[in-house]
C-alpha cells in the first residue's frame, strides 16, 4: 500500500498580524496538520508568547530562552549557534 504524501501548507515565520510579510524569507512549508496544531496552541503569538507557553508545559528543571538575532545575521540568513 502506498503512503499518501503529506498535505503541506505555508506558514509565516513572523505573523502578518505582527508585521510579517509574504516575502519568501518569511515563509516556510510545513505539514498542514502541524501548521494547524501550531496555531491552535499559539494563535499568532509573538515569539515571547510562544516561549512563555512552552515554559509552562516543560520539565521545571529546564527553561527555553529566546534571544533576538543580530540584524547582520538576519540579513545574511545565518541561523543557529556558532
Amino acid at each position: 500500500m502506498r503512503r499518501k504524501k503529506p498535505v503541506t501548507d505555508v506558514h509565516h515565520k513572523k505573523a502578518r498580524s505582527n508585521g510579517g510579510t509574504n516575502d519568501d524569507s518569511n515563509m516556510i512549508v510545513v505539514q498542514k496538520s502541524k501548521h494547524q496544531s501550531f496555531h491552535h496552541l499559539f494563535y499568532d503569538g509573538s515569539p515571547q508568547k510562544v516561549v512563555s507557553i512552552i515554559n509552562k508545559w516543560i520539565d521545571p528543571d529546564f527553561e527555553v530562552i529566546l534571544v533576538k538575532r543580530k540584524q547582520e545575521e538576519e540579513e545574511l540568513g545565518v541561523h543557529g549557534l556558532a
